[in-house]
């Protein structure tokens, strides 16, 4: 346990020595003050982190007994007597003083220089031995940078404090904490307005990364396989910019090199292929839309706009990565893949350049609110679609108010988890969503209304023929009592336990807008309402809904089922076939059921529509693509 050297292994000894102090106490309060000043990411970290060690703050030894270093620019007389010492502000003031000019400031050189005592006439000044501490040093940045006040003197102070720094937490002990004292010392004010304080990147198996260990990956072998936006986007869309510490892994990168940088370049991908079928062009663009999907995903745009300008004003870089990943899933998820049909029209109608137009629109303004993340990317693609000489030249997108609709925006929503806790029952039962479906039963606790648009896509999304919605919900669910926890507790500390049992065994009553439960009056802001689906496998539930899909299949919906795995199955085989999207084909089956066969034959029209088959003929034998329909097996062959 005892300090050795960690060079050579010596063993320390501990001598006190005299030393240069910069008083730090007497301006303390004044730091505290200017750190209120100052905008934290993460905010706990202003009170508590740099808070607590503002409150604490001594004295700052600011000399060390060392060989490198900025020398510390105090001259003492030499005569034994005389005390006198002198402070020099400036190259230039030393320089006056010895009589020439200084080309070199390192130790060795400027211990050299002496001059007259102006005291006492007898001896010699001499600069004492120590140099700066090196945080003195990095504390003085902002006026080193610039030469300050020598030089750009207009430049600093229109620029003075910083707008934004950022580093790793610890340097609330270190480069942040010197900034401040140096900063409030001169000027009494924060050295910077704005501050990210960051975690610690931690190797994957929870250790520091270690070049003897090698337990990472190195950056630039991480950059050459996934990009550099990835690396990049794997960083800011993690906790580490909230001030964790976060586990580094390969597979993260990964992540976000397909879930949001591939998501976003399939967009484009998509839109790229129709606009060159229809030679669409930027000054094609229509300026009014009438299509509901397009005024939901522009009014989606300008959320976002606003949504990513206030977690960026707040230096929430997290929260925007966030916000970039949930819009692009809708973006490919819902509404391309719901206005896919409406870029296949072979005529130029105005249905088909709304949608050619909004989509161009959205990749164009998503690209200028990703620059900041993907700059790479995001640059390649909007040069591609727009003549501009950079995307980084330029203005930041500004939300258009006309173009949102909060009430779209929540039905879709509302739509959105419908159909996603109505995937959840099929996915239960192993029933593909191409089999068509009867029915299915809604209970709804919002003050929404599902206009006939909304409950046509409903349809259309789960495959199913009809729709119930129910006010009685006792058959599928039950009504469960959600208390405000973080509220009551304040309020009602110790009954919390009994407050939590009486709502989970509903020993409470429902009262207008209060609930009266173990003898006190709740308001609407101290408890919610949701359901819990009864343990069905045909049922499912959240907060606002209760979902019963009728799961039972007849002879019917068996054989719409096999129409639909037979145009999914031609249309795989296109791909296969490396056809373009507009291609013709004709098309030739051979099916050993008679049920498929009959299925097939029964809804030819539709299937030569989806799949721009000119023809279908059945053949007795086939050698070509074996495809699966139902629990049949099919040959397909394109002529």
């Amino acid at each position: 346990s005892y300090p050795h050297c960690w060079r050579c292994d010596n063993p320390l000894i501990y001598k006190a020595v005299g030393a240069w102090f910069m008083a730090v106490e007497p301006i303390k309060e004044q730091m505290i003050k200017n750190n209120q000043q100052i905008t934290w990411e993460p905010e706990y970290i202003k009170d508590n982190v740099m808070g607590k060690w503002l409150e604490n703050a001594r004295d700052w030894c600011i000399s060390r007994n060392r060989y490198w270093g900025s020398v510390l620019p105090v001259w003492k007389c030499t005569g034994e007597n005389c005390k006198h010492l002198e402070v020099f502000g400036s190259k230039k003031e030393l320089e006056d003083k010895i009589g020439h000019e200084i080309t070199d400031l390192h130790k060795h050189i400027v211990d050299n220089y002496t001059y007259d005592c102006s005291k006492c006439n007898n001896a010699k000044m001499q600069r004492i031995p120590e140099v700066l501490d090196c945080w003195f040093e990095s504390g003085g940045m902002p006026y080193a940078q610039l030469h300050y006040p020598f030089e750009n003197k207009e430049f600093f102070e229109k620029n003075f404090p910083a707008d934004f720094v950022v580093e790793y937490i610890p340097q609330t002990r270190g480069w942040f904490y010197t900034l401040l004292v140096l900063s409030t010392a001169l000027f009494d004010k924060p050295p910077f307005l704005n501050v990210i304080a960051h975690g610690t990147i931690l190797a994957g198996d929870g250790r520091k990364m270690s070049k003897r260990l090698k337990n990472y990956t190195e950056p630039i072998d991480l950059i050459n396989q996934y990009g550099s936006d990835a690396v990049r986007l794997s960083l800011m869309n993690s906790t580490f910019t909230k001030g964790q510490d976060i586990l580094y892994k390969d597979s993260k990168v990964e992540e976000e090199l397909k879930g949001t940088i591939l998501a976003l370049w399939n967009s484009y991908s998509f839109f790229v292929t129709y606009a060159n079928i229809d030679n669409f062009q930027p000054k094609d663009c229509v300026t009014t839309f009438t299509n509901e999907l397009d005024l939901w995903i522009h009014s989606k745009l300008q959320e976002l706009i606003s949504n990513t300008e206030n977690a960026l004003d707040n230096y929430q870089l997290q929260a925007a990565c966030l916000q970039y990943a949930e819009f692009i899933k809708d973006l490919n998820n819902w509404y391309i893949r719901r206005s896919r049909r409406r870029f296949w029209k072979s005529e130029n109608d105005s249905d088909k350049f709304e949608a050619m137009t909004t989509l161009y629109q959205v990749l164009v303004t998503l690209c200028k609110l990703m620059a900041p993340f993907i700059p790479f990317t995001a640059e390649k693609i909007f040069k591609n679609l727009s003549k501009s000489e950079s995307l980084h030249l330029e203005d930041w997108p500004k939300p258009n108010p006309q173009m949102l609709n909060p009430e779209l925006n929540q039905k879709t929503q509302l739509v959105q988890e419908i159909v996603s806790l109505g995937l959840a029952i099929r996915a239960r039962h192993k029933i593909k969503v191409r089999q068509p479906l009867q029915q299915i039963n809604l209970v709804i606790n919002s003050k929404l209304n599902l206009d006939d648009s909304s409950l046509e896509t409903i349809q259309q999304e789960l495959n199913i023929k009809q729709i119930n919605i129910k006010e009685d919900f006792s058959e599928f669910a039950v009504l469960r009592l959600e208390l405000n926890n973080r509220k009551l507790g304040k309020l009602y500390p110790t009954q919390m336990k009994d407050l939590i049992k009486a709502s989970k065994t509903g020993d409470y009553q429902v009262q207008d807008n209060s609930v009266q439960i173990c003898g006190q009056t709740l308001t609407e802001d101290d408890y919610s309402f949701s359901y819990q689906g009864l343990q069905k496998d045909d049922v499912e539930a959240n907060q606002n809904l209760v979902v019963q899909l009728d799961t039972s299949l007849n002879e019917q919906l068996i054989k719409e089922g096999y129409v639909r795995d037979t145009i999914r199955q031609i249309q795989d085989y296109r791909k296969i076939q490396d056809l373009v999207v507009d291609q013709r084909i004709k098309l030739q089956i051979h099916s050993p059921s008679a049920d498929v066969t009959q299925a097939i034959q029964q809804d030819m029209q539709t299937i030569q529509q989806e799949t721009l088959a000119d023809s279908i003929e059945f053949v007795e034998a086939l050698d070509g693509h074996i495809a699966e329909v139902g629990e049949y097996i099919i040959t397909l062959n394109l002529l």
